[in-house]
């Protein structure tokens, strides 16, 4: 099927498995608490199933899918806090007392993704150092890897600004993790709950791993990767 200015148009079931994912993470990322995050996912799918027939190819398809979801989340994210710096060392030290407490009561079976879900819960705290605006920029050039002029139309933006303020924001967010996160850095100052379980663990090499691929792309991408976030379209129903 194609739309009227030529371009194909894809079927429900290759959006899921082409973009599903990104616009989940985009949705997580953006919105802190879990519920809303999922609910704007699915809002963004039934937004673009909507709409999918007035599609006239006059633009990538990527293009019209993302302002989709762009508009969708900014009806959501009025309530979003920006976090300062000396917030985030607060929220995390007053965090720090329960963390080897709290996985000695979790099976040992299940500690994996204990850390998975903790790890994840401080990287959206993280970014949230960004006001939104910023934020969007940085997820939608971190997590769908368009180039700028692309952005531009779906952001609103000239490409140079774009590339600016997105450099800056990664400068930002990787400082922050070099400087605290252990994670990230073994040196890091931070002294969140996961700390003392890190080290009583003794996880070097599959922690080493995941610094190893955070130096060689940007952190927050390839700790995505890790922390899969699943792919909340695949759930929804009527995808036929």
């Amino acid at each position: 099927m194609s739309a009227p200015g030529g371009a194909a148009i894809p079927t429900p079931q290759q959006i899921v498995r082409d973009y599903g994912d990104t616009v989940t993470g985009l949705c997580h990322r953006m919105i802190r608490n879990r519920e809303l995050a999922r609910d704007t996912a699915q809002e963004v799918w039934f937004e673009v199933l909507k709409g999918l027939p007035s599609f006239r190819g006059e633009s990538n398809f990527s293009t019209w899918l993302y302002t989709v979801a762009k508009r969708t989340i900014d009806r959501h994210i009025h309530q979003e806090r920006t976090m300062s710096i000396r917030f985030l060392n607060r929220f995390f030290e007053d965090h720090a007392d329960n963390g080897m407490s709290e996985m000695r009561e979790i099976p040992v079976e299940d500690r994996d993704q204990w850390f998975r879900l903790e790890c994840d819960a401080c990287l959206t705290a993280i970014i949230h150092c960004l006001d939104n605006e910023t934020r969007m920029i940085y997820l939608m050039r971190l997590l769908t890897g368009l180039p700028y002029q692309e952005l531009g139309g779906i952001l609103e933006s000239e490409p140079a600004v774009l590339r600016q303020r997105y450099s800056r924001a990664s400068r930002r967010i990787n400082s922050f993790l070099n400087d605290h996160c252990t994670l990230y850095n073994p040196d890091g100052r931070c002294r969140c709950k996961l700390n003392k379980p890190i080290r009583y663990l003794d996880l070097q090499q599959e922690y080493r791993s995941i610094r190893d691929a955070s130096r060689r792309t940007l952190s927050l991408h390839r700790a995505g990767d890790y922390h899969r976030i699943r792919n909340l379209w695949e759930e929804l129903p009527d995808r036929e």
